[in-house]
């Protein structure tokens, strides 16, 4: 077999490994839903990582994160039995984007064959999913950045607490930052003629940022996760909510909003599935008009 052919044969199974995962994640949503501990915990496995193993360093990270993960599910149950989890901002979008931001890791060692694989950074990208709706309300920004500046306030004591390092909180905080939608396509013309290496920060913002959208690109999750937004913000009587279910929305979001520029995403041909459905979606308006 030439290496284009064990290239697209790794494609396929990466892709259907994920699309297996997420599906996994629905059949346990919202019981018997395993914890965002353990669904970080299988992150680490797939990656090849031995918990026995691990640096100081990667340590403290584990015990910031399954912190972390306690405190989501704890603040994520006592709202469920509320009903008040967020339909979309909620324990199954993190959990999502931790197995986008693995396959993605996955796709990235497989585009960069005999590179070092950088098990820091790739942790760093873990904690940041994990952390970067941490204790989300189900509200909008009323101004860039607010509910991610707010997460990063609050995440910081828990990082301190569990002896992560200085340099590591300041990676979490600037990559959650980050994952403002308004600067979303800023962060992916930043890197553009650059070598896409995961200790560059600039890269792994790229990377968290393909890895919280994915699920709503997708064919396999993406209808349901716009249902669940439009439910989200009808909530907050947002105009927006009653038409994010057209077409000229759904083709608003894949052209402004659903960026893929890293080599992992090209890997994995998420473009090809966005460049599809948006034929499909201009066929229709064009049949409407």
């Amino acid at each position: 077999m030439n290496s284009r052919a064990t290239s697209a044969t790794g494609k396929h199974a990466l892709m259907d490994s994920l699309e297996l995962s997420l599906r996994n994640l629905r059949d346990r949503w919202p019981e018997p839903w395993p914890g965002l501990a353990l669904v970080f915990d299988r992150c680490v496995q797939r990656l090849g990582w031995a918990a026995n193993g691990l640096s100081p360093r990667l340590q403290a990270l584990t015990r910031a994160a399954h912190a972390i993960a306690a405190e989501i599910e704890r603040d994520g149950r006592d709202r469920m039995q509320q009903g008040q989890e967020p339909e979309y901002h909620n324990r199954l979008h993190i959990a999502d984007t931790l197995v986008c931001m693995t396959h993605l890791l996955l796709a990235h060692r497989q585009a960069h064959p005999g590179a070092t694989v950088t098990v820091d950074s790739e942790f760093l990208g873990l904690v940041v999913m994990l952390g970067h709706d941490f204790l989300h309300s189900g509200q909008v920004n009323r101004f860039p950045g607010e509910l991610e500046s707010l997460a990063v306030s609050q995440l910081q004591p828990i990082l301190r607490q569990h002896g992560v390092q200085p340099e590591d909180i300041e990676t979490i905080g600037h990559c959650i930052l980050k994952t403002d939608p308004t600067g979303v396509r800023q962060s992916h013309e930043l890197i553009v003629g650059r070598p896409f290496v995961l200790d560059d920060r600039d890269c792994l913002v790229v990377l968290v940022d393909e890895a919280d959208i994915l699920a709503s690109t997708l064919p396999v999750t993406a209808l349901r996760q716009t249902e669940r937004l439009a439910h989200e913000w009808s909530l907050l009587s947002l105009p927006a909510a009653k038409t994010l279910l057209q077409p000229a929305s759904r083709i608003y979001f894949l052209e402004k909003a659903a960026l893929f520029s890293s080599p992992a995403a090209n890997l994995l041909g998420v473009n090809g599935f966005k460049q599809t459905e948006l034929s499909e979606l201009h066929q229709q308006v064009a049949a409407q008009a």
